[in-house]
């Protein structure tokens, strides 16, 4: 008897045991990624307004590097380097760049990307004039020439 409910004993502790190392903790693969989201790399966009003189605003994002543009012909150009991204919700991706301006020295600089659909994204990025979200539209690949 008195052996019975040591087995029995010896049985639960194992089992308890067992669930407390066995217990499923989320894992995930890295969080930060080296370039720009895949679903925008080699991609132009270019601001969704041809009322204003915004329309003339865009970015193309390459495997490493976002080049902003503003004004025509890409007269105010803007090369972001060495960028990584981290996806922080359905669509959304936050991606952080570096601003490698001769006048300003390099400083840190970081876009939102939301994804709507293959021909459209929204951008929000830190030195933006909008308060939220601009709405951009896709124009080609990302060899078109802006200059």
């Amino acid at each position: 008897m008195k052996l019975k409910k040591i087995v029995a004993g010896a049985a639960t502790m194992s089992f308890l045991g067992l669930g407390i190392f066995s217990s499923s903790q989320q894992v995930s693969a890295a969080s930060w990624h080296k370039g720009t989201p895949k679903t925008v790399r080699n991609k132009t966009y270019e601001l969704n307004s041809q009322k204003d003189y915004l329309a003339q605003v865009g970015y193309t994002f390459k495997s490493n590097s976002i080049n902003a543009w503003t004004g025509a012909n890409g007269q105010g150009l803007y090369v972001y380097s060495r960028a990584k991204y981290k996806k922080i919700g359905s669509h959304l991706y936050y991606v952080k760049v570096h601003d490698d301006n001769v006048v300003t020295g390099s400083r840190k600089a970081w876009f939102k990307v939301k994804i709507l659909s293959e021909k459209r994204i929204y951008v929000k990025d830190s030195s933006s004039m909008y308060h939220g979200y601009a709405p951009y539209k896709y124009v080609g690949s990302a060899n078109i020439l802006r200059l």
